[in-house]
Formats: C-alpha cells, structure tokens, sequence
C-alpha cells in the first residue's frame, strides 16, 4: 500500500527562515492539544513535513490495578517525545544552564518550558503554571520565540525576562537523514480494541467513587482526542483503488469525534446548572457513548484488515455490485464511477440498493442518504458507511 521513503529534512541554515512558515493544520486545536504536543508538532512539521505518524502507538487502556474511580481506571500509552524520536528521528536533550543556549550550524532550536507569569499570552490566566515554545533565534537582547500553539509564528522575548523564568530547557536535535517505513505502524493503531477497553473502564468503576464531573470530562475528552487522532491516521493512508472507502472511514469516525465533543459540552453545561453527578449519572452518560466507540472501533477493524490485506468490507460491496450484474443476465452493465442516473432507470438503481441491504443485514438505506448520490461508488460509499455504523464489521 505504500512504500519505504527517505524523509527530506529543512537545513539547518535554513530553521531561521522556515519555521517562521510552519502552519498546523486546523484539526490542531488549543482545545485537543496541549502546548507541549503543538511544539512537537512544529519540529516534526518543521524538519520533517508532517507530524501524523506521532499518533501511530496512541491508545487507551483500561488499568487492572484500577481504585473504583474513573481517573484512575485508564492510562494512555504512546509518549510524544518517544514517538518523534522513532517515528522522525528528533531528539530532546535537556539541558541545565541558559547560558549553553547557542545559535550555530549544529543547534538552532531550543524547547524551552518557561513560567506562565512572564509569558504575554500565559500571565492572566487563572490558573497558572508553566508554558512551553521554541526558541529559534537572537537579536540583540531579545530571544527569538515561535508559538503555534497562540498563533504567533515569531516574536521576541527578552533575554533576561526568559531566563529568568526558564523551568526547563531541551537542545532539539535531528537526523539529517532519516530513513521512514511507510507501512511501520498503520497495524499498531488500527488493531487497537478501544472498545474492549472502554468497556472495561465502565465495568471497572465504583459506585461510590464516581461523583465527579471533572474526571468524567477528562476522561471523555481523551475519548475523543483519541478519535481525533484515528481519523488524521486515515487520512494519511494511500491506496488509490479504495481512497472514498478510506475518506468514508474518516468521515465516519470524525463524526464520531462531533458527537463525543457535544457530550462533554453537555456534561459542562449540567455542571454550570449544579446538576449532582452521581454515579447512576455518570454511567448514564459513558453507556450513551458506547455506540459512538463502536463505530469507530468497526473503522479501526476495517482500516486494519485493508492495510493488512485482509479481506475487507470495501472489497465485499466492489464484489456485490459485480454479483448484481452478474444477476441480471447481461441486461445491464455496471461501472463504480459511471453515473447511475444516465445508464439505468430509476428502478433498476432502487433495486440494487435493496439488494445491498438485502445482502447485508440490519441495514436501512433511505432517500436522504441518496439524494447526492449520482455514480454507483456512491451507491456503494452510502451502503458502506451504513454498516460501519450498524456494528456490521
């Protein structure tokens, strides 16, 4: 499905100029990714073009050693700074005196964790404690600073000020060269079982020990950031014969992710209402969310067994159509990409879409699921996202 490559890096001559120009795509938001992660972001943007592979080992799992409360009946596996060390050869190295902060052909970058109180976007928050950047650069007294994570690609900082608020400092180095394995990984993300896990952490809560909205906002949240991160996954996957069926994938659990965001939004709005959570409440809310795992969970398996080569569901319908027109005699010919509406009546395209949910049950394909159809892939695409949604995987 793809191919090993050679990642092209930025010189380091050219950090200067080219990190100015890092833009993180819109899925990266304030409200999915700390501070930290979006400055990993913009190294592995940087030097390497993309940053999507960092996501690879992400995954949720249930604890078995769990206390009863929901904080502490999950973990996440998969360390940023690990992942941008295997997946894209960069490398932090802490480093104990700002005064080893140099700018030559060797080390031009600097992850650097600084208090909030000196920081112009960090001082005014109400809850303070420490911010992270990267610093690129000098001008005179001033360290040149770059933040995507507040939109601001170059500003300056006095050297002193930044100094003196400096709680950490990292070297950022690279490979000039590293060498990708395209295919490494796909398989650790999609042969994950979230669900499975999911509802583990479910079983494994305590009635007395699950009245806080917090915990239950936190945990929802990585629910979806994990979902988040499934989807951008997809979206990177190349096979030009099944690409709608891969798009189909990442819609599905992006919507997915919409629903789940709207369930957190929900719990905070009960929160500001002083609804009491308690645990009937609380187990309420994570049962309405186990459709929603388990769809993306069917994706997962689909995603694993296409980038496995395993016989997938996208397979499955290209080789029904091929049935229906095998059933009809030779009367019609079907093509994916042929438009529906031009070589057949309307019957003949309603009785194919009866036939595919006749060959896959539990399905239900109705008019407003068609009306934007016009080529058969369409046809297929609708029928496709429809078991994916009806744990037909």
């Amino acid at each position: 499905m793809c191919n090993n490559s050679m990642m092209s890096v930025v010189s380091d001559n050219d950090v200067k100029n080219q990190i100015e120009r890092v833009v993180l795509p819109s899925y990266v938001k304030r409200n999915l990714y700390n501070c930290y992660e979006q400055q990993i972001f913009t190294l592995c943007q940087l030097y390497r073009g993309e940053f999507w592979r960092l996501f690879l080992n992400q995954s949720i799992l249930h604890l078995d050693d769990s206390d009863g409360s929901l904080e502490n009946s999950y973990k996440i596996r998969g360390n940023i700074t690990s992942s941008a060390a295997n997946k894209y050869g960069i490398y932090m190295e802490e480093i104990h005196d700002f005064r080893d902060i140099v700018f030559n052909d060797d080390h031009n970058l600097y992850l650097a964790e600084i208090d909030s109180n000196i920081y112009e976007f960090t001082k005014d928050l109400e809850e303070q404690g420490t911010h992270y950047l990267i610093i690129y650069g000098e001008d005179g007294d001033n360290y040149l600073v770059n933040d995507n994570y507040y939109g601001m690609p170059s500003q300056m900082i006095d050297k002193t000020v930044l100094n003196d608020g400096l709680v950490r400092i990292y070297r950022v180095n690279h490979e000039e060269k590293f060498k990708i394995m395209d295919l490494d990984g796909f398989q650790t993300i999609f042969s994950t079982n979230i669900l499975d896990e999911y509802k583990k952490i479910c079983k494994s809560l305590d009635n007395e020990k699950c009245d806080d909205s917090n915990q239950l906002i936190e945990f929802l949240t990585e629910i979806y950031k994990y979902c988040n991160k499934v989807a951008v996954v997809i979206r990177n996957v190349k096979d030009n014969r099944k690409m709608e069926y891969i798009n189909a994938c990442a819609k599905e659990v992006e919507i997915q992710v919409k629903h789940i965001q709207n369930s957190v939004y929900a719990v905070i709005k009960k929160v500001i209402r002083n609804v009491v959570f308690d645990y009937d409440l609380t187990k309420e809310i994570l049962m309405e969310q186990e459709n929603k795992v388990a769809i993306v969970q069917n994706v997962l398996n689909e995603m694993n067994n296409m980038v496995s080569g395993k016989a997938c569901i996208a397979e499955r319908l290209i080789g029904l159509l091929k049935n229906y027109e095998d059933t009809c005699e030779g009367e019609i010919s079907i093509k994916q990409n042929d438009s529906a509406y031009i070589l057949h009546d309307k019957l003949t395209i309603l009785l194919l879409l009866n036939y595919l949910e006749e060959m896959n049950t539990g399905i239900n394909i109705n008019y407003e699921d068609i009306i934007d159809c016009d080529t058969y892939r369409d046809f297929l695409i609708v029928a496709y996202r429809k078991i994916l949604e009806n744990n037909r995987c």
